[in-house]
C-alpha cells in the first residue's frame, strides 16, 4: 500500500476535487489502479505525470474528449495534426474575443456620449466619415429587432423618415477596408429619446416635428442608434435611441 494513494491524497497531489476523479473514472479518462473489495478507489505516483497532461492539454483549451483521444494515439504525425487543429481553434477563439471586445468598447462610447448629451436634448453634430457594416433587414425580424433576431447590432437605417419598417440594419466597422457603407461626413441634427417598446415610430415623427420646428432641412437616410440594449435594461422597460439626419450643406 505503500506505493498506492487513495482518492484524496492522489487529488490532493493533484490539486484537483475528488469529484474530478470521479468523473475522470467515469469517462474513462483517468482510471484508478485498484478498486479494493470496499470499493475505495487507489492510484499510484506513475499517474502524477498523466493527471498533469491533461491539465496542461486543459490549459490551452482542449475539451475532455479530444484529451482522451489524443492521449490513446502513439502516432506522432496524428498527434501534431490534433495540435495544430488546437491552434486553429485557438486562432478563431482570438478573433471571437477580438469581436467581443471591440463591440463592448464601442457599447462604452455610446453610453459616454448619452451620459455626456442627456436625454431630449436636441443638438447638432459635426462628424467625420463613419464606416459601416451594413446588412438588409431580415422581413421576420421587422416586429422583434434584438440580438437573437438579427444578431449585434447598433442600429438601424430608415431610408425614408416617415417609413415603418427599417432599411438596413448597421454597425460600425473597425477600418474602410472591411465597410460596406459610409455614414457621410457631415453636420448631424441629433436627439437621444427614451422610448417604450413598440414606440419608436411615434418617436420619429417627434424627431422629425423637432427639425420643423427649428426650420432644420436634412437629406439622407434617418440613422437609428441603439442605445445598449443587448446588455443594459434601462427603467421601465424603455429604450434609448439616437436619432440623427444630415442637415444640407
Amino acid at each position: 500500500m505503500k506505493d498506492k494513494l487513495t482518492t484524496k491524497q492522489f487529488a490532493d497531489l493533484c490539486k484537483v476535487e475528488k469529484r474530478t476523479l470521479f468523473y475522470y473514472d467515469e469517462i474513462d479518462l483517468l482510471k484508478p489502479i485498484e478498486i479494493t473489495e470496499k470499493g475505495y478507489r487507489l492510484y499510484n505516483l506513475d499517474q502524477f505525470d498523466t493527471m498533469s497532461m491533461i491539465k496542461a492539454l486543459q490549459s490551452v483549451g482542449m475539451s475532455l474528449g479530444d484529451i482522451k483521444a489524443l492521449m490513446k494515439e502513439r502516432d506522432i504525425t496524428e498527434c501534431k495534426a490534433v495540435l495544430n487543429k488546437q491552434i486553429e481553434l485557438l486562432k478563431e477563439k482570438q478573433e471571437e474575443l477580438r469581436l467581443a471586445e471591440q463591440i463592448l468598447s464601442q457599447t462604452m462610447d455610446q453610453l459616454d456620449r448619452y451620459l455626456e448629451k442627456g436625454c431630449n436634448q436636441f443638438y447638432l453634430e459635426e462628424t467625420p466619415d463613419t464606416y459601416l457594416i451594413t446588412r438588409e433587414m431580415p422581413e421576420r425580424s421587422t416586429k422583434h429587432i434584438n440580438y437573437i433576431s438579427i444578431g449585434y447590432h447598433i442600429g438601424v437605417i430608415m431610408q425614408e423618415a416617415d417609413a415603418t419598417v427599417p432599411w438596413l440594419i448597421f454597425k460600425k466597422a473597425p477600418d474602410r477596408r472591411r465597410a460596406n457603407a459610409i455614414k457621410p461626413a457631415g453636420v448631424y441634427a441629433c436627439i437621444y429619446q427614451s422610448v417604450p417598446n413598440g414606440k419608436v415610430s411615434e418617436a420619429i415623427l417627434s424627431f422629425m416635428d423637432i427639425l420643423s420646428s427649428k426650420h432644420i432641412d436634412t437629406e439622407g437616410p434617418l440613422y437609428v442608434d441603439d442605445l445598449a440594449s443587448d446588455f443594459i435594461q434601462f427603467p421601465n422597460q424603455e429604450y434609448i435611441f439616437n436619432f440623427s439626419m444630415k442637415c444640407k450643406s
